[in-house]
């Protein structure tokens, strides 16, 4: 699967080690599967190892993808929060909380 700003499918993780993907979107047969790499590298999640110029070409390109799930916009933050496995909420609990403005 390739990178997207605006994906078709999302992953799910029941646990770090495993996880389920969805269709978000419909997807034509053969068109190309595609999730967003900046919100999945969960060893990383606070920690920005690399960026790289995206030009995935979808209308909300962020234009710079970052491993690190908590340089992310809020808004996308929120979206995938609730996708993220139970441990990484519980590892980075304070973390979500200050940054989605939760008490």
């Amino acid at each position: 699967m390739n990178h997207s700003c605006d994906p078709n499918v999302l992953i799910k993780y029941e646990t770090i080690a495993r996880s389920k993907f969805y269709a978000i979107k419909d997807i034509k047969k053969g068109e190309q599967l595609t999730y967003d790499y900046g919100v999945n590298a969960l060893d990383q999640i606070d920690v920005e190892l690399w960026t790289v110029d995206c030009k995935c070409g979808a209308e909300n390109c962020r234009g710079k993808l970052s491993t690190c799930f908590l340089k992310q916009p809020i808004a996308i933050q929120k979206k995938y929060y609730p996708y993220l496995p139970p441990s990484i909420k519980k590892k980075y609990r304070s973390k979500f909380t200050k940054l989605q403005g939760q008490k």
